[in-house]
This record gives structure tokens, sequence and C-alpha cells, in this order.
């Protein structure tokens, strides 16, 4: 894409954001179904999948004027789109100019390519500096990001834009980049030399860090802490005001949909409007609160739609009017694939293993597996990697246990040390396949 065309593109970009965050719900909601309109019209006549797809559900000719009209429409989901070619989704070639490729994390056993075009991607990045200047950021500012990449790493934004100029010659929105494959004793003492304004990390990698420090009675001066891709409880935001004294805020979204909404509290994300139609799906109650399959459709990537998508997130439900649903979702319960089912059925989920640990000092740190068979492990780096040590460790966490489930067994096995998921996190909860539990 040329560049003045792009930079057109994102000046008009940010006007829409501001308009839509401060218009009523109900009209939002009311552009956002116009903006599904002419996504589900471009997709049926251009990507050979939905065109197939909406044949088959008897919607072709479906006139996408209600809620209820988007609700006809069939949802879908990674594997549909794999097994019809993920080439075949696409509404363009995807090696005509400026469209780009990302991949993601692969929290699903496999990444999965995102073809969009570039000005449509670069808007993520206005949202996350929208989010920062929000919570007080300036571009002076120092800004750390702790995350898999190597620490010379030159995004694509910074390639194809003036921010990489702004950077190098006016030392504006300069980031640095601190490697998750260090320990975190190292990047804490890492931060602390660099005293950034910002530290900008999944939540598990700051909580190893705020560990490391609680446990040798230290604190860190963060002001701001930005933390995407993981479960964020309210325990997580009082462990890193005591121990970074920042204010935290939580960025929710997916390479499918990048920078969805913001965090600002417990009570969950408020929602930039213009990225994507909010539904909730496969509904339950569980406990006297309902939680319902978040499913999106994208309301940028014209390149590559994603119409009734299943995240396989699930959410709490806070306002199920469809007027809410435009600018606020609930928590993020968890990843329908990050979830243990015990032999009684308990849907067992990070946000549980958090609330039953969280004060197990015993542990450096943990991780719930289960294995093909069904049997559930605790893997655990303890504090004390002593006989005794171990035996404390072991009879205060099957005590914990039990106190939760009396009637089912958990093995628990000791390792010297967790390796980072195959995401880059620290996984708390694994469903192991039959290969790797051999």
């Amino acid at each position: 894409m040329q560049a003045p065309k792009m930079y057109l593109h994102l000046l008009n970009y940010w006007p829409d954001l501001i308009r839509l965050r401060h218009l009523p719900p109900e009209r939002v909601r009311r552009i956002q179904i116009q903006r599904v309109r002419r996504m589900v019209e471009h997709a049926r006549v251009h990507s050979p999948f939905y065109r197939q797809l909406y044949d088959k559900a008897g919607v072709s000719n479906l006139e996408i004027r209600t809620a209820e009209d988007i609700r006809a429409l069939p949802t879908v989901d990674k594997q549909m789109m794999r097994e019809f070619g993920v080439e075949n989704v696409l509404t363009v070639d995807k090696n005509a100019p400026g469209i780009s490729c990302d991949m993601t994390s692969g929290s699903s056993g496999e990444p999965f390519p995102v073809y969009v075009r570039r000005d449509a991607n670069f808007t993520s990045h206005l949202r996350v500096f929208y989010t920062l200047f929000r919570g007080g950021y300036r571009p002076h500012q120092r800004f750390v990001m702790v995350w898999r990449y190597e620490p010379d790493r030159v995004f694509e934004i910074e390639r194809q834009t003036l921010l990489g100029s702004v950077q190098k010659h006016l030392g504006l929105f300069r980031r640095d980049i601190l490697s998750i494959y260090q320990p975190p004793e190292v990047l804490v003492e890492a931060i602390r030399r660099g005293q950034p304004h910002v530290l900008y990390a999944v939540r598990s990698v700051v909580e190893l860090m705020a560990h490391a420090l609680r446990r040798k009675g230290e604190k860190l001066s963060v002001p701001l802490i930005l933390t995407t891709a993981e479960t964020l409880l309210p325990e997580h935001r009082e462990l890193f005001s005591e121990v970074f004294g920042s204010r935290v805020i939580n960025i929710y979204g997916c390479c499918e949909a990048p920078t969805i909404g913001v965090g600002i509290s417990n009570e969950g994300f408020e929602l930039f409007p213009n990225v994507v139609y909010l539904e909730y799906d496969n509904v339950v109650d569980e406990g006297g609160q309902s939680t319902g399959e978040i499913v999106i459709t994208n309301l940028l990537n014209h390149t590559m739609p994603f119409i009734r998508y299943r995240l396989r997130d699930r959410g709490r439900i806070i306002d199920q009017s469809e007027a809410g649903l435009s600018k606020f979702m609930g928590p993020v319960v968890g990843r329908d694939d990050d979830m243990i089912v015990l032999p009684n059925g308990f849907r067992f989920a990070y946000h549980h293993s958090y609330h039953m640990l969280y004060t197990f000092t015993e542990c450096k740190q943990y991780r719930f597996v289960q294995t093909p068979d069904g049997a559930v492990h605790l893997w655990l780096v303890p504090t004390d990697d002593s006989e005794e040590g171990r035996a404390r460790a072991r009879q205060k966490v099957l005590a914990i246990w039990h106190d939760k489930f009396p009637d089912l067994p958990l093995d628990v096995v000791f390792k010297p040390s967790l390796p980072l998921g195959r995401t880059g996190k620290h996984r708390a909860i694994e469903r192991l396949e039959a290969s790797a539990s051999q």
C-alpha cells in the first residue's frame, strides 16, 4: 500500500475511534450492524469459504438489518478455515501489495496465519497508544517490553511508517525489549537499571517478577503496567500495585482482532467499538453467574474476514443487552482449551488454581496438568528443594486440593523449573496431548 493512502486511512481512523467511544450505546450498535452488513456482503462475494458456507446454510441472500439477522449466520473457527484452506478464506491474493501476515500464538496447538492490510493492522498501535495516553504515558518516557522477541527486533510499523524515524531522530516513542527467556531476577534488575515509565508484558511474566521481589522483601517503582494475553484477576492488580506501585491496565485482544478492549478495573473491558461486533454464545450459569463463549466479527479486516468467529474464550456476562455489548464486556474467565475438565465434570480454570494457591509460598511456580487418561498432576518448583521442604509442600498443597475436591486424587510432581509454553507464557493450566505426556 502506498504511504500517503496508508497515512490517510490512519488519520481517518483516529476520529472514528473517538467518535464511537462517545456515542450512546444504542447508536453505536446500529453503526456496528451496518458495518457487519458491509463485511458480510464483501465476504460472500469475494471469499470462497464464506460463499460456500452461506450457500450451505441457506443465508446467501439474507439481508443484515438487525442483531437477529446476524445470529442467523453460522459461526466459524480456526479448524473450519484450516480444513477449507486458509487462502480460500481471503478476499484477495495473499501476495497482493500492502498485505501482511501475522501468526497466532498457537495456544490451540498450531499457529494460524492471519492476513490483513497493513493500514488496518496498524490501527492496533493507535489503540495501544491511546490507552497509554489515558494512563498518563507521554512520548518522551521510557517504555520497556518484556516479550519473546529479541532486543534488536524492529517491528513492521517502525519500518513501514515514520514511527521508526521519530524514534531514531527525536527520541520519542522509544521502546526497549527484554527477553522473557531470562530468570525473573535478571529481568527485575534490568528494569531497575532502566527505570521505565511503562512495563508491557503478559501477566504471568509480571507475576513471576512480582513474586521474586516479594520473596526478597523488595519493591520496584514502575508507574504504569500494561498486561495482555492472559486472564488478570483482582488479586493480580493488588499484587502489582503493592510491589510496583503501579497503575495496571489490561488489554484484551487476539491476533485475529488486536486490542479489542481495555480493562482499567476489575469490572471488565471498555471496548473499542470500531474493532469488533461482540456476541456471547453457549451461555451457561455457573454459581449464579452467567458466562458465555465470546464470538466476534472483525469490523476492520476485509482481507481475511472473521465473521461470527469463535475465540474459544469465555467471559462473564455483565450486560446482556444488544446496546450494552457494543461498548463493554465483562471479565474474561479463561480459554476453553486452557481448562481442565475434572472427573466430576467441574471445569477447572486458571482463576480456580490461582485462588487456591496464590498464598502457597512453598512453591515458586506451579502448573496443573491433565494427561489424556484424565489424571490431574500438579507440577511444582519448590521454594525449599530439600527433602523436608518437598514433604511440607506436598502435605500442604494436598490439604488445599482436598479441601476443594475431597474425592479427586492429585499427583504432585516436583520440577527444577517449568519451561515456557509454546505461546511464550508461563501456563498454569495445560492439557497434554498423547505425544507430550509420554
